[in-house]
Order: structure tokens, then C-alpha cells, then sequence
């Protein structure tokens, strides 16, 4: 025979909830795996919290402190001593003979 308590649970259990009753009950791996599940579940969850409130602000104030032109700064250090400028020549040509080049001639440019 089964005794029940007040709350109509079980008296071998106490007047636990009942969820909480079954995780107390659990085999000892099955409740490090519920505890490390429920770790991990906290640690994503304070680290989405931290990428959504506080990053934001971080990003903003390292971007200023460093854009401005402020002895100290990268940017003032490379605007002091810039790089050297990268040119680039393209020459354009007009085919004049596309036909015959294709054909294996020699191409008429202008």
C-alpha cells in the first residue's frame, strides 16, 4: 500500500513537486547529464545576453577611441606616416580585326 501526503504525492517521495521528484530519482549519470545540460543551457544564455546588451557599447567605444585623430591613437600614427600609394595602370585596346584574330591572324589594334 502506497501512503499519500497532503499534497497527494506519494509519502515515499515527500511533498516534492513532482518534476522534482523524478529528477532525484534519476540514476546518478542520467543527473550529471541533466545538471551539465542545464550548465550549459545558463552559460548560452548569459553569453547571448552578453553579445546583445553589452557588446554593442564596447564595439561603439573602441571604434571612437581609435577613428579619432588623437595623439596616441593608430589611426593618428598612420596618418602621420602613410603608406605608400598602390597605383595601377590598365591599358585599353580596340580590336579592330575580331574575326581574323580569332581565326589565328595577327590582331589590328588602335
Amino acid at each position: 500500500t502506497q501512503r499519500t501526503g497532503s499534497s497527494g504525492i506519494n509519502a515515499e517521495y515527500g511533498d516534492f513537486p513532482h518534476t522534482m521528484t523524478r529528477f532525484l530519482f534519476l540514476n546518478r549519470t542520467s543527473q550529471r547529464l541533466t545538471i551539465a545540460a542545464a550548465v550549459c543551457f545558463l552559460l548560452a544564455l548569459i553569453s547571448s545576453m552578453f553579445v546583445v546588451v553589452i557588446f554593442p557599447g564596447v564595439f561603439q567605444m573602441v571604434v571612437r577611441s581609435q577613428v579619432l585623430l588623437t595623439p596616441g591613437t593608430l589611426s593618428f600614427e598612420q596618418w602621420l606616416a602613410p603608406t605608400p600609394v598602390v597605383y595601377r595602370v590598365a591599358t585599353v585596346y580596340n580590336v579592330t580585326n575580331p574575326s581574323e584574330m580569332i581565326a589565328g591572324k595577327e590582331p589590328v589594334v588602335e
